[in-house]
């Protein structure tokens, strides 16, 4: 079984040489000075890191029969500049092996989605937002509790959407009661919903890595989530919901990113959507931290976290405990 104990960024910096049962998440080929590269995701069952294999193609994967969603008994080194390659990579299939390395979200699926619904139904102030978004996620259970948040970054795994969506519904029903003045049904049901395009936009492979579908390429889900409640609603007679109520959960899936430069549809035209965004940007950034202190020692300093723009730093002080 996988050694836990590797710290993958200290292997970074420090530089050194493992051989460890790794699951695939995704495979990347990329085109660099010396020609071409495979840029891989890895997980050895408790975090992921990248690697790259030099001289090699994504077909030269495929003939060892290395894909998103194998095990492999890969040979990782690294000279201590901040990057892991591959120096040697194997297949090793086993179901209990893609089992144990599998990439997940510490929760478990079904009471987290049980949660979300709870917390939907008891902020209803009857403005039928909140008919839409049960009858949404239950219609689509099966995959929005399995399906991952995105395909790296933050809640790239197993259960990973669920996980931030549940996490998104607590903070919007907490932050109502500091801002009562806050549409409780708009802001609850606008962060059950924001990310229910993923579905679609994204592929899910058994070991929780993801990869963008041409519905994901050519639409992006936020549109993808909008045209969703749209269908929905339309497919639905006995949903009672005003125009301006619908106009306002499909503009809090618009504008959930904030910035056209993030790739919000739309600006956030109302309180609700601005706080949305700010709780959605809060969620991620939290969760790349809780990532990166996972297994630091006190006193240390990650590697540069590129989504996070700096180098995480585990202070001296009360325990953290990731």
């Amino acid at each position: 079984m996988a050694n836990t104990k590797i710290n993958w960024d200290q292997l970074k910096t420090n530089g050194g040489t493992v051989t460890e049962l790794l699951a695939v998440l995704s495979v990347t080929e990329r085109e660099g000075v010396k020609g071409p590269y495979v840029s891989a995701q890895y997980s050895d069952g408790e975090t992921s890191f990248s690697a790259n294999m030099f001289d090699t193609t994504v077909s030269d994967f495929k003939k060892l029969g290395i894909e998103a969603g194998t095990t492999v008994l890969a040979t990782v080194t690294s000279s201590g500049n901040n990057f892991l390659n591959i120096k040697s990579i194997e297949p090793k299939p086993s179901p209990e092996l893609s089992k144990a390395l599998a990439k997940k979200a510490p929760v478990d699926a079904e009471s987290a989605f049980n949660e979300i619904c709870d917390i939907i139904r008891r902020n209803d102030c009857i403005c039928g937002m909140t008919e839409i978004a049960l009858g949404l996620l239950e219609e689509n259970k099966a995959d929005f509790i399995r399906s991952s948040a995105a395909c790296d970054y933050h809640h790239d795994e197993l259960h990973g959407l669920v996980y931030h969506t549940l996490r998104m519904v607590r903070n919007a029903e907490k932050i109502t009661e500091v801002y009562p003045d806050l549409c409780k049904e708009l802001l609850v049901c606008g962060a059950a919903l924001h990310d229910i395009g993923k579905i679609r936009s994204l592929k899910t492979n058994d070991l929780g890595g993801a990869e963008m579908t041409p519905d994901g390429i050519l639409r992006e889900h936020s549109l993808i989530g909008i045209l969703m409640i749209h269908d929905f609603v339309r497919t639905n007679d006995s949903i009672v919901v005003t125009d301006d109520a619908l106009m306002a959960l499909e503009h809090m899936i618009a504008s959930h990113h904030g910035t056209r430069e993030f790739g919000a549809i739309q600006i956030p035209a109302l309180p609700e959507a601005m706080v949305l965004n700010y709780l959605d940007l809060m969620d991620s950034r939290i969760e790349m931290f809780e990532t990166s202190l996972k297994g630091m020692e006190t006193g240390q300093l990650s590697t540069y976290n590129k989504g996070l723009g700096t180098k995480v730093y585990n202070p001296h002080i009360s325990p953290y405990e990731y």
